[in-house]
């Protein structure tokens, strides 16, 4: 098992069963559509929504709300 104690930037895939410590996704292009393409477990945000690719094929998304 390889540790990484600062950080680790990657720009292809990773494929972990088990990730600990702080992830920072990127924000990109939301899917329009449930059935989009994209990965299993890929995720994705905007302004207002993180989106998950679920086993199910489809996308699902959660509204961001602001802390209070």
């Amino acid at each position: 098992m390889q540790l990484f104690e600062n950080s680790l930037t990657v720009t292809n895939t990773i494929t972990a069963n088990t990730v600990t410590g702080i992830i920072v996704a990127t924000p990109g292009t939301a899917p329009a559509l449930a059935s989009d393409p994209g990965q299993t477990g890929e995720i994705r945000i905007d302004d207002n929504f993180i989106y998950v690719k679920t086993p199910s094929g489809d996308w699902k998304k959660a509204t961001l709300g602001n802390l209070v």
